[in-house]
């Protein structure tokens, strides 16, 4: 009978883990697609043209205006133009407004287009091509938040005359600009003023046979200086006016009144939002008490603080069945089980320092997060995750437990869960940094209701805020509190045998899940080549530990030990180190790189028309042959120098997605793999230079010579 019980509980565990692993992954699927176009198919010299960024986001998210409101990041870009090119500013669409219970914030689902005029120089030689580029940064939302960023290239040709527009963008151009806010008609007036705290916009027309009648209009501030959470009062004047009463956030002085007033269905044209740009103006009180009754009354605001507190301890209960907390908690529950029998007192006194250890790495956290507030900085919870040095770091941690828990090493008898030898003590010390662990872990995990509290905590005092967060602490370290206090419920645990064993291994998989995201956000933050490198320093990371396991033992004699901790610190270096610098690469562009040309057999004819040297790359990212050949030849300083020289067109025929085209072009010079290198010779009807598949500098220089050569001696 006890038999079956234990094999029904564990059924049932293991099942909850497939489901935690299975959401974990849907999870971490790529909520925002961005992609830079061109309105013109060419661009003219000396004239201005206008790009858009196109982000698409998936079902369910949402990324943020400028001002994202109660919560968020707002969407950046930043542009790395050509020398003497000239962008003008970013038009963001009109937002909407965002209610998440209660938490009120702005921004865009499923699609949003931005637009920015750019001006070519007068330089620009006809018939080239320059290429744009820009970066997007930006907050992607739905229960949980993930911050992402991209690098845009768009690659546009010049010619004498401006190109057509591009018919296969005209839609987009045309429902972009509909949807950026338009300007107040000419025969608007507009005032704003202060009283009491309270902003009042009072708009009007000049023609008494008109009347502003959005519909459920909604006023967006440019800036935090109007509080998103108030409630917007709206009153329709008898002289066909409108008078939105706004209340603006404590300790916030105004100089202008700036923003977005929207309506549900388009009004004054077609635009469904109209910019308000208006200088604070002495309050008229005669004119606002023939209004409205001489009234005005400040609207409450929508949230106690008592419900925050609720909601910040229930939301760090269910923190606690999060894939990337529930498998260190779940040592901790073992932990107890090995308790059971032991004085009330010590298990009361491990729960309670427990707890300590979790409430002191809360309140840290939302010291910090007080702090960067101060300074300015638009951040919530989760923020460290911006960073990619501790995301980095928190990958290396989580995949050093998960492989303790499945014994490739081990520290100590009594480890409880942690990626440190001070949570690794028994006794009270590792009770307190088991606590601090799972904070730290917590970190990448929202829990329902969590977000709400931790949304209004921002916003509040510094003691609301840490009372906000200490409610959060005591919610995730509620379970195991109360099992301490009552430990007749730990005989209620499976008793202890060789299924903890079994346990302890199984919690390595969610946290491996875990390590599988964090690396996707990494590979958000920076790029391919990073992700590699921080994918090798986790193998580093995983040879130390596994040498420490295997020859760094206690009962290994001495001169055995002393190697094995000696190769165990090496590696361990090196894989912190690389993975430090994986996570901060060198942002420079180098001066030398070149602009290739994706590859096509239209593109080859007419470059080679134009009477134009001509070197094609045939490559792949999984071909190692090809990368070392980019990094010893390709991209030295004395070659790229010749290809300037010589003004050598360069393309990049990349093969690491099949491309039957390039399949073809293979077979036609006898290959079947790559890399392989064609240079062509100035003149449509010349035959290429095939160089040799490994390459170093004096071949390719003695290639471009040859090819120089062939053409003079025509």
């Amino acid at each position: 009978m006890h038999g079956h019980r234990r094999k029904t509980w564990l059924y049932g565990l293991s099942s909850f883990f497939l489901l935690l692993i299975t959401l974990h992954t849907h999870a971490a699927e790529a909520p925002v697609r961005a992609e830079l176009i061109s309105e013109p198919t060419s661009i003219q010299p000396g004239k201005p043209f206008w790009v858009a960024v196109h982000f698409q986001l998936s079902p369910g998210w949402h990324i943020y205006w400028k001002n994202p409101g109660a919560t968020g990041l707002p969407t950046r870009i930043e542009w790395a133009l050509p020398d003497d090119f000239k962008a003008g500013p970013v038009l963001e669409p009109s937002p909407l407004r965002f209610d998440t219970a209660g938490i009120a914030s702005y921004g865009y689902k499923e699609s949003a287009v931005f637009l920015a005029e750019i001006t070519a120089p007068e330089t620009l030689e006809i018939d080239s091509t320059v290429t744009i580029r820009a970066t997007a940064h930006w907050l992607a939302c739905e229960v949980s938040c993930i911050p992402g960023s991209t690098e845009l290239r768009l690659t546009v040709p010049v010619s004498d005359t401006m190109g057509e527009n591009n018919a296969q963008h005209t839609q987009l151009f045309e429902q972009a600009r509909a949807a950026l806010p338009q300007p107040p008609p000419a025969n608007w007036e507009g005032v704003a003023y202060e009283e009491l705290g309270e902003i009042t916009l009072l708009l009007k027309t000049k023609d008494t046979t008109q009347s502003i009648r959005p519909q459920d209009p909604y006023f967006f501030s440019s800036d935090d200086a109007i509080d998103p959470e108030a409630t917007q009062q709206v009153f329709e004047l008898s002289d066909g006016g409108l008078m939105i009463k706004l209340v603006s956030t404590p300790g916030m002085k105004m100089q202008r009144l700036s923003g977005i007033l929207t309506s549900s269905s388009s009004w004054m044209g077609s635009s469904k939002g109209i910019a308000i740009n208006l200088p604070m103006s002495e309050a008229p009180s005669a004119a606002v008490s023939s209004t409205h009754g001489g009234s005005s009354s400040i609207p409450d605001l929508p949230k106690s603080l008592w419900q925050m507190l609720l909601f910040a301890f229930i939301g760090g209960i269910i923190l606690n069945a999060m894939p990337c907390v529930f498998p260190v908690i779940g040592i901790k529950m073992l932990s107890f089980v090995q308790q059971a029998g032991d004085s009330a007192w010590k298990i009361k006194a491990h729960g309670f320092i427990f707890t300590l250890g979790v409430w002191i790495s809360f309140c840290a956290l939302a010291s910090l997060l007080i702090a960067l507030k101060a300074a300015g900085e638009e951040i919530g919870w989760g923020f460290q995750l911006q960073n990619a040095t501790f995301v980095a770091g928190l990958c290396v941690l989580l995949w050093l437990v998960a492989l303790n828990f499945l014994e490739v090493y081990s520290v100590g008898n009594t480890f409880v869960g942690t990626g440190h030898s001070l949570a690794a003590r028994s006794g009270y010390t590792g009770s307190f940094f088991s606590g601090v662990l799972a904070t730290l872990v917590a970190t990448p995990c929202t829990a329902p209701f969590m977000g709400t509290a931790v949304g209004f905590a921002v916003l509040q005092t510094p003691i609301v805020t840490l009372s906000i967060f200490s409610s959060m602490a005591l919610g995730m370290a509620f379970p195991y509190l109360l099992m301490s206090l009552f430990p007749w419920l730990i005989n209620h645990l499976p008793k202890p045998g060789k299924w903890m064993e079994t346990f302890r291994q199984a919690m390595a998989f969610p946290l491996i899940a875990s390590v599988i995201w964090l690396l996707w956000v990494f590979g958000q933050q920076t790029n391919i080549n990073a992700l590699a490198k921080l994918l090798f320093a986790l193998l580093l990371v995983s040879m130390a530990v596994w040498v420490f396991g295997r020859w760094a033992d206690p009962m290994r004699r001495a001169c055995v030990q002393r190697r094995g901790i000696f190769s165990t610190s090496i590696l361990l270096a090196s894989g912190l180190l690389l993975g430090y610098f994986a996570a901060n690469p060198e942002t420079e562009e180098n001066p030398w790189m070149l602009d290739w040309e994706p590859y096509s057999q239209e593109t080859l004819e007419a470059l080679r028309a134009k009477e134009r040297m001509v070197f094609v790359d045939f490559t792949a990212a999984w071909c190692l042959t090809c990368q070392v050949n980019k990094h010893t030849a390709l991209h030295n300083e004395k070659v790229i120098h010749a290809f300037r020289q010589w003004d050598v067109a360069t393309l990049q025929a990349d093969w690491t997605n099949r491309d039957p085209e390039i399949t073809r072009t293979l077979e036609r010079f006898g290959r079947n793999g790559v890399p392989l290198y064609l240079l062509y010779p100035k003149g449509p009807d010349t035959e290429p230079i095939i160089l040799p598949e490994i390459l170093t500098p004096s071949i390719v220089l003695d290639a471009l010579k040859k090819a120089q050569g062939h053409h003079a001696g025509e």
